[in-house]
């Protein structure tokens, strides 16, 4: 079995929910846009930990030093980068669990 690309990966998830949201009715659009929606809310609870790190760095550099705003922008730049790639990875993988566990709720009848 070939392995996919990651972003071919994530694209196909995304048209898979495009699909289902399609086939939905108006009730079950609701549900699928607003389960999204938390989805959302929930990753950008996820930057809290990364903005107190990146304080942090920023005021023991501050203490260590004043003249050091490429190093802090260079943190900054880190932690933006790690924050995109993780919230991308937990939203494909939430969003991939979604769509799998409706697959096998309609197989059940549920």
């Amino acid at each position: 079995m070939k392995k996919e690309n990651w972003f071919k990966d994530f694209y196909n998830t995304l048209l898979k929910v495009g699909q289902k949201l399609n086939k939905e009715d108006n009730h079950g659009k609701f549900i699928i846009i607003r389960d999204l929606l938390i989805l959302m809310l929930v990753i950008c609870f996820f930057k809290i930990p990364f903005i107190f790190i990146r304080d942090i760095l920023e005021s023991v550099f501050n203490i260590v030093s004043s003249e050091n705003t490429l190093i802090l922008a260079l943190i900054g730049l880190i932690l933006e980068i790690a924050y995109i790639i993780l919230a991308l990875i937990f939203f494909k993988r939430t969003l991939k669990r979604y769509i799998d566990n409706n697959k096998e709720n309609k197989k059940n009848g549920t």
